[in-house]
C-alpha cells in the first residue's frame, strides 16, 4: 500500500502523525536516491544518537555543553519513536527500500549503527533504483512532468490524446498542464477519500479558470479511476468505480460542434441501467464490502444510493430486496452480472452462481 494512503488510513495509531507525516512527504520526491534519501534522514531523525555522541565527546568540557537541534530535526527524546512510526508507513510500499533500510539498518553519520529491532532490511541489487521508478510510475505519482511526451509513454493517456487532440486544437504546454493537474487531483483524492462522494467533492474544487481545461482534466482523472489497478484493494477498486461513474454523471456537459466530430455510422453500446439495476448492483458491491442490512439500517444504505443515483428514496427502498423466484429479478441480475463483467469480474461471477440453472 502507498505511504500516502496507509498513513491517513490508520491515523489513529500514529502518536507522532505530524512528524511522520512531515518526514515521509519530505522524501516524497527523494525516494530513487539513496545519498539524498540518507542525506535527510541522518539529517532531521537522528538527533537522539547525534545527542548521544555529542554529550560523549564533551564530558568535561565547560565550554560547550548545551545539545542544540537543527532547524527541521526530529527533537532527540522523540526521534526513535519517530522512526518507528515511519517504518510502519512505508514498510509495504517499495518506492521507499532506501529509507526503509536506512532506517532499519540504523545508518548514520554520528556513530556505530544501530539497526532496529524487530524488522530485516530489504535486498538491494542493480534493478533497485529502475524498480522504484516503476513502483512510482505505477502508483501515478511520477508527476509533475515538464514534457508531455513523458505522459504519452502510457498507453491510456496516448489513446486518450489521440483521441481528442485533433478535436481540441490545443497546444502541447495546455495538454501537458492538463495531465499534471489530472495527476495532482488523483493522487490527492486518493489519499483524502474514503468515499465515492468525497472524491467527487475533491475534483469539484478543480477551478483554473479554463473550462476546457478543467473538463479534459476531469475526463483524464475519470478514465484513470476506472482503470487504477496497481495494489488496491477490491474495497478499494469499488469505490474508484462508483467515482468514476459519479464523475461521468456530474459533468457530462452537452456536445459542442466544435468540440466534436461524429461518425454517421456510429453505434452507440452504452448500458442505462435502471433504478431496480442500479440499487441491486450497488447492495451487491455494499455487500462484497462487508455492509449489509445484519450491520447496517437499510434506511441508511438506501439513503447511500440515493446520493450516489439520484433515483427517488421510496423507489429504491422498494428495489433493495431480490427474489430469485422473480423471472424479472432474474433478467434484472443478468443484465447487472453482464455489466460488471469487464471492470468487476469476480463479482460478476459471484452473482452468475447465485442464478441458477442457466446464466
Amino acid at each position: 500500500m502507498r505511504s500516502k494512503e496507509c498513513l491517513e488510513i490508520e491515523k489513529p495509531s500514529y502518536y507522532y502523525y505530524d512528524l511522520v507525516k512531515k518526514a515521509i512527504y519530505d522524501l516524497y520526491p527523494l525516494r530513487a536516491n539513496k545519498r539524498k534519501t540518507f542525506k535527510y534522514i541522518n539529517r532531521c531523525l537522528f538527533a537522539d544518537i547525534r545527542e548521544r555522541e555529542f554529550t560523549r565527546n564533551h564530558i568535561g568540557d565547560i565550554s560547550k555543553t548545551k545539545f542544540e537541534l537543527r532547524e527541521g530535526e526530529v527533537d532527540n527524546n522523540d526521534a526513535y519513536q519517530v522512526r518507528n512510526e515511519i517504518i510502519n508507513a512505508i514498510m509495504h510500499d517499495e518506492s521507499f527500500i532506501y529509507a526503509y533500510n536506512i532506517i532499519v539498518l540504523g545508518e548514520n553519520s554520528y556513530s556505530d549503527n544501530i539497526r532496529l529491532k524487530g524488522y530485516e532490511p530489504k535486498t538491494l541489487d542493480k534493478n533497485t533504483h529502475s524498480n522504484i521508478r516503476e513502483v512510482i510510475c505505477n502508483y501515478r505519482e511520477d508527476y509533475p512532468k515538464t514534457r508531455l511526451c513523458e505522459y504519452l509513454t502510457d498507453e491510456d493517456n496516448k489513446a486518450y490524446y489521440d483521441n481528442c487532440s485533433y478535436k481540441l486544437k490545443r497546444k502541447n504546454s495546455w495538454w501537458l498542464e492538463a495531465f499534471n493537474l489530472a495527476y495532482e487531483v488523483f493522487d490527492r483524492l486518493r489519499v483524502n477519500s474514503h468515499t465515492a462522494s468525497e472524491a467527487l467533492e475533491i475534483v469539484e474544487e478543480i477551478d483554473t479558470g479554463d473550462e476546457l481545461l478543467d473538463t479534459t482534466s476531469r475526463e483524464i482523472i475519470c478514465y484513470m479511476s476506472e482503470k487504477y489497478c496497481y495494489d488496491v484493494t477490491d474495497e478499494q477498486r469499488i469505490i474508484l468505480g462508483l467515482f468514476a461513474d459519479l464523475l461521468k454523471n456530474s459533468y457530462r456537459v452537452p456536445e459542442k460542434e466544435a468540440d466534436v466530430v461524429a461518425d454517421a455510422g456510429e453505434v452507440n453500446n452504452s448500458i442505462v441501467l435502471t433504478c431496480s439495476q442500479q440499487t441491486k448492483i450497488i447492495v451487491f458491491m455494499l455487500s462484497h464490502m462487508g455492509v449489509n442490512y445484519k450491520n447496517t439500517d437499510k434506511i441508511k444504505i438506501a439513503r447511500l444510493i440515493h446520493g450516489l443515483t439520484g433515483r427517488n428514496l421510496q423507489n429504491i427502498r422498494t428495489r433493495m430486496d431480490i427474489n430469485y423466484d422473480s423471472d424479472h429479478e432474474i433478467k434484472d441480475l443478468k443484465i447487472i452480472a453482464d455489466f460488471l463483467n469487464e471492470t468487476l469480474p469476480f463479482l460478476s461471477e459471484k452473482i452468475k452462481k447465485n442464478i441458477k440453472p442457466d446464466i
